[in-house]
């Protein structure tokens, strides 16, 4: 049997020639769990100008300089209701209770004192105009899709790596389509893809992998990358993780998340192979569920992974561990 490669050479030159995919531009309510291509600005503030935070009468705060209730102040001109996210008409910067105000005649009284913008949220609180809302390699969430339609954007540039699945076992490829999907990915035929996955049933072993020893990873002809997987469900998870996830994080200008957390009990590992480890997030750390190997029950409890480098014999009990979550396997690149 020949000698197997280690997952690090088997991706060095393939991610060098890697190309990021072009930016699409994409509707925010379609751009949803996206990857943004470019740092995005506030085109204008926001709000545009002062509302009202609370129902009230809109009043010029000077007016109401020492007003109580045993002394009224009469206002020069009738006050305006408002209410809550009404703009505030010119020459007010402020709203008073509407218990405060009283007709008397045709006159209106005050019976308190308010600050200039109590009661307001002024132009400009909440963003100012270029303002950076999102920075490239940041995904659409829920509350940044707020943000962006809020400030009136349109449209934001997405990076959406194309990867074609081929024909393969149904579970696995649910698990994939799933997988992609969350990570930003959009599935598209094999002519127009980034990166291509295929499945392998050989037994025969090539990469210092395990499980997923069977897995590859190599360039495409016209550009991309062919990502081969076992068609089993362990060696699919484990290849998924070391091939395919540090290529899509290269197309997406981001990077594998790794959060550290020490290890309540020893990991034993095997020298000159990548062993997958599947681990359980808990109070004090990380507990390892199996090493070398994904059982269903296993994945049901683990919350994260780790790739045990080949050159290690193991992690002793104590000592931090790098690992990943599942649900979470991407983050924005750290900038300087």
């Amino acid at each position: 049997m020949s000698a197997l490669t280690p997952v690090g050479e088997a991706l060095g030159d393939v991610l060098a020639s890697l190309a990021a995919p072009q930016p699409v531009a994409m509707t925010v309510t379609e751009a949803l769990g996206k990857v943004v291509a470019e740092t995005v600005t506030a085109p204008g503030a926001w709000p545009e100008r002062s509302v009202a935070l609370r129902q009230g009468f809109a009043v010029a705060s000077l007016a109401t300089v020492g007003a109580v209730p045993e002394s009224p102040v009469l206002l020069g001109s009738p006050p305006v209701a408002v209410a809550i996210g009404d703009d505030l008409p010119d020459g007010c910067d402020a709203v008073l209770p509407s218990d405060a105000v009283s007709p008397t005649g045709p006159s209106f009284e005050v019976t308190q004192v308010v600050a200039p913008g109590e009661g307001v949220r002024r132009a400009g609180h909440d963003l100012a105009a270029g303002t950076i809302i999102a920075r490239r390699g940041a995904m659409v969430t829920p509350s940044l899709q707020l943000i962006l339609q809020a400030a009136g954007v349109e449209t934001v540039p997405i990076m959406a790596p194309r990867i074609a699945i081929a024909a393969g076992p149904p579970l696995a490829s649910r698990w994939l389509g799933a997988t992609l999907a969350a990570l930003g990915c959009m599935t598209v035929s094999d002519s127009a893809a980034d990166i291509v996955i295929a499945w392998t049933g050989s037994g025969d072993p090539r990469l210092a992998l395990r499980p997923g020893d069977t897995a590859a990873i190599a360039p495409r002809d016209g550009g991309g990358v062919r990502v081969t997987l076992p068609e089993r469900f362990d060696g699919m998870i484990a290849g998924f993780v070391a091939l395919a996830l540090p290529a899509i994080a290269l197309t997406l200008h981001r990077q594998i998340r790794l959060d550290r957390r020490p290890l309540q009990q020893k990991i034993v590992s095997t020298i000159g192979t990548s062993d997958c480890v599947l681990l359980q997030s808990r109070p004090r750390g990380y507990t390892p569920l199996v090493v070398g190997e994904i059982t269903l029950a296993a994945l049901a409890m683990a919350d994260s992974f780790a790739l045990i480098p080949p050159e290690s014999e193991g992690v002793a009990a104590g000592q931090a561990i790098a690992a990943t979550p599942f649900n979470a396997m991407l983050e924005e690149q750290e900038t300087p």
